[in-house]
């Protein structure tokens, strides 16, 4: 206890006493990043009141709140507590208070209240370490109610990352689903960018629980390592930042060009079609005197995002660059053809807020079974021989578009067909010059 012992010549750490010395007292909720999960709205006579408890940190009268997912701002007039008849000048970690802003901003139930200097981090991707507690397994695809503070977002397993068998606490290799009473990493994908806090950072914040319809079935801690901030993403670190103003306009472009510029995102599984329709349009394009380029998810890894892998973290931001390069490349004129799975709807999405009115999603569809019967490049093959893991259509999900531009069937029509599609389309959109020759037809095996 305190002082090695004879018996034990082969212990060199610490005594108890030692180590008990060595500790660390947790710091207190007041000390944390302020979190004010907003749990209701309420309206007295003409006031409108935000309803919570804080979380975590002290707030005031005269704060500036920012509140997430929505990023708008508004300073703390008043701070009601009940039934005092006068409200406090701040409140502290565990209150339960109402707080009167000066403007009139959305601010609904699950958003989340923080000065401006500590955020959470925004993202669609939530990897938990959880404990599984439902008798139905947990696997990869299904979707599940993510209970974060006072929100519940739909989240659908994006990855099961490792298993382990809490019975003999060993690694289960391989493990496709959780069953009861395992604990596991899993990685959540919401169908929104949402507000997210890390266990390490925030003990209140950072604790998930996940239902199944009206149950329980699991719950565990949020740890965001290697996860891109994607609020942060969106936004320039410095501000010295100005925006240019081009000399040469987009009309001035379109003039010299004879077409606008525009951002067309092939999505869709590995093996649909993607890459394929995607060369064959722009030579088409070319041979018609457009301006094109495609961005291909091989070669834009070989030198733009050179520093990504294949995490859930790498893949968000992997798409976010292109999202981004692909938006400057349709401002200059361009007409951007991108082939890249992209199984996620909010990776999408922020890639069309990139481009805006630029942007228009073609789904290039079809099934796993047909995609895996092609298997161009062999990696079905090599996902279920288990050398891939969280292999978009085997053990990680593709979420298909809802209300694409654009559905290019592979299974039902040939590429020449298909190509003509996109053509058609694209000449509708971006004032193409007609008349070019016809695509031979091309086998997609």
């Amino acid at each position: 206890l305190s002082a090695r012992g004879a018996n034990m010549p082969w212990y060199t750490g610490p005594t108890l006493l030692e180590s008990l010395d060595a500790l660390i007292s947790a710091s207190s909720d007041d000390s944390a990043p302020l979190r004010f999960p907003v749990q209701d709205v309420y309206r007295m006579d003409d006031t409108r009141i935000l309803v919570g408890r804080v979380e975590t940190g002290v707030v005031s009268v005269g704060d500036v709140l920012t509140f997430s997912p929505t990023n708008e701002q508004s300073e703390i007039v008043s701070i009601r507590a009940w039934p005092a008849a006068q409200g406090p000048d701040k409140a502290r970690a565990g209150d339960a208070v109402g707080i009167v802003l000066k403007d009139r901003i959305f601010v609904e139930r699950g958003h989340v209240g923080a000065r401006a200097d500590h955020l959470p981090v925004m993202t669609g991707t939530v990897p938990v370490n959880l404990f599984w507690l439902s008798s139905r397994p947990l696997s990869v695809g299904q979707t599940y109610t993510l209970r974060l503070g006072t929100a519940a977002h739909a989240a659908t397993v994006a990855a099961i990352d490792r298993v382990i068998e809490t019975d003999t606490l060993t690694r289960v290799p391989g493990a496709v689903h959780v069953g009861k009473n395992m604990s596991a990493r899993v990685t959540f994908r919401t169908r929104g960018i949402i507000p997210v806090d890390d266990y390490a950072d925030n003990r209140r914040m950072g604790r998930a629980v996940i239902e199944d319809g009206y149950d329980i079935a699991g719950g565990g801690l949020i740890t965001l390592a290697g996860i891109a901030d994607q609020r942060t993403a969106r936004s320039p670190k410095s501000q010295d930042i100005f925006a240019v103003t081009h000399a040469v306009t987009p009309e001035i472009r379109a003039r010299k060009n004879q077409h606008t510029g525009g951002v067309f995102w092939l999505t869709g599984l590995s093996g649909a079609g993607k890459s394929t329709l995607a060369m064959a349009v722009e030579h088409a394009l070319f041979d018609r005197g457009v301006q094109t380029y495609v961005l291909d998810g091989d070669n834009v890894r070989r030198g733009l995002n050179a520093d990504l892998g294949f995490s859930a973290g790498d893949r968000t931001e992997n798409i976010r660059r292109v999202g981004e390069v692909a938006a400057l490349m349709a401002d200059a004129g361009l007409v951007v053809l991108t082939a890249f799975i992209s199984p996620f709807t909010t990776d999408r999405d922020r890639a069309r807020q990139a481009a805006s009115e630029a942007f228009h999603e073609i789904y290039v569809k079809a099934d796993v079974a047909t995609c895996e019967m092609r298997d161009p490049k062999g990696l079905y093959k090599k996902a279920r021989a288990g050398a891939i893991r969280e292999f978009t259509g085997i053990d990680s999900p593709y979420e298909p578009p809802v209300m694409p531009e654009l559905i290019v069937d592979t299974q039902r029509h040939d590429v020449a067909a298909c190509v003509e599609m996109i053509l058609s389309y694209i000449e509708g959109h971006v004032r193409v010059n007609v008349g070019a020759p016809r695509v031979q037809e091309k086998d997609f095996s």
